[in-house]
């Protein structure tokens, strides 16, 4: 019943969003997923506009895929040094099978359950030098398969390590770069 109405929850945010942006992808075989073989990924060029508030929608994707590919093969993307102050909603309607999402260098200032209530098999997050500030203890309530979490180079001042209690498959977290984090 709380999955229910958690995502009743999340499905109202969704569609109250009145801010939506459109994403180019460069759609390619990629590495770096460190555990991962080669993933298919929409490396995101750009942003029709900067991602500065809460609650903003992807409403279209557009790039060309490789040969018999499509937006259903999609396991991964990545946004790169775009400015996405805020976790874009909607992703999940077009790339129905991410396992690895990254936001990096991007300014990221807040993640929320809700935020990745739509990956539950998301194995691979990396917010990597963003501008974080609070890690909830709820945050990977939904998430239970992840493997890799990167939080490194971001403003975090504090986290309750029983955030991560319930991800049993965590085989690594990046939490701080001893000459860059605070906590």
């Amino acid at each position: 019943m709380m999955k229910l109405i958690f995502l009743i929850s999340v499905l109202k945010l969704a569609s109250s969003s009145d801010r939506q942006v459109t994403i180019d992808c460069n759609f390619q075989i990629s590495s770096g997923w460190h555990i991962f073989d080669d993933l298919y990924t929409c490396e995101v060029t750009s942003i029709s506009s900067n991602i500065i508030e809460p609650n903003t929608l992807i409403t279209g994707i557009s790039g060309n895929h490789l040969d018999g590919k499509m937006n259903q093969n999609v396991e991964a993307v990545r946004f790169k040094e775009l400015t996405v102050n805020y976790f874009p909603v909607g992703l999940q309607k077009f790339f129905p099978n991410l396992i690895a999402i990254s936001i990096l260098s991007s300014h990221l200032k807040e993640i929320k359950q809700s935020d990745l209530f739509p990956f539950p098999q998301l194995k691979y997050l990396n917010l990597y030098d963003n501008d974080l500030r609070i890690i909830r203890n709820n945050l990977f309530e939904f998430t239970e398969h992840l493997e890799v979490i990167g939080l490194h180079y971001n403003d975090i001042k504090d986290v309750d390590l029983k955030t991560f209690d319930k991800l049993k498959k965590l085989k690594y977290l990046w939490l701080i770069e001893l000459n860059n984090d605070r906590i």
